[in-house]
């Protein structure tokens, strides 16, 4: 399968000096241990694991949404300019939109990636235990998925732990890239990702079903086997697939991408 190395090179290069990039992951920066920060003067945090987690709550609710402000930016630019047009002429509509689909998975991947491992770094600077000594007890992370990890190494859980949440990171780019492709109201368009979660989310809450939360920074379950991370990330993907599907049975004649 070939990939046009130059279209990929060129599409990163373009994600990452957007301003909407760099204001997302400044965001995610302050947020992502800063909801934890903030809060420490009414919870007594007893380790800085736990204190990580409380801190990416907030995150993890609107993950999707973080991911789509990631990438999703230049595409709607680029389409709403009628780029496409003449360019899908030139190097084949399917050449060029799975270029991008490659690219800002790349990009999402890498940087969500990136921000996790800086989350944790952050969180164990900025946590104050509850006595000047620490507790000597091991911290309690039954609730949170990969915690069987941490009795092994929690270097190889915040390692295994960053490369789930970019793949997750570069499924949800994908869905970025069919929305901003498929709906021709960019404000929709930004949404739609992070409708999603939070309709499915409520959906298995509802039905008492939380262990099939999307991923990847599942909230308020118990923890689960490592493999019940991958059904939401399956859901993710088909969703994803089933709207190239629809671009290329459309003949890439969708609203976001012929734009009037």
């Amino acid at each position: 399968m070939k990939i046009d190395i130059r279209l990929i090179h060129a599409t990163v290069r373009t994600t990452v000096s957007y301003p909407s990039y760099w204001l997302t992951c400044l965001a995610l920066i302050i947020l992502w241990p800063g909801m934890a920060f903030f809060g420490q003067s009414s919870v007594a945090y007893d380790q800085w694991q736990q204190y990580y987690y409380d801190g990416s709550g907030f995150v993890g609710l609107f993950f999707p949404l973080f991911v789509t402000l990631l990438v999703q930016m230049p595409l709607l630019d680029e389409w709403s300019n009628t780029y496409f047009l003449p360019t899908r002429t030139r190097i084949g509509s399917w050449h060029y939109l799975r270029a991008k689909v490659f690219a800002v998975g790349l990009v999402a991947g890498a940087t969500m990636a990136l921000l996790v491992v800086l989350a944790f770094v952050l969180a164990k600077v900025t946590f104050k235990p509850v006595n000047p000594q620490g507790l000597l007890d091991p911290p309690d992370l039954s609730r949170y998925q990969f915690g069987q990890l941490w009795e092994k190494s929690a270097l190889a859980y915040i390692v295994v732990f960053a490369l789930w949440v970019g793949i997750v990171a570069a499924s949800e780019a994908i869905l970025a890239v069919v929305a901003a492709a498929i709906i021709s109201n960019k404000l929709i368009a930004i949404a739609a990702p992070f409708l999603v979660l939070f309709v499915v989310n409520l959906i298995v809450q509802i039905l008492g079903l939380e262990e099939f939360q999307l991923p990847p920074l599942r909230t308020n379950i118990t923890q689960q086997p490592m493999w019940m991370e991958l059904p939401g990330w399956f859901f993710i993907m088909l969703l994803g697939c089933l709207g190239l599907w629809q671009i290329r049975k459309s003949n890439y004649s969708t609203p976001g991408l012929v734009r009037s």
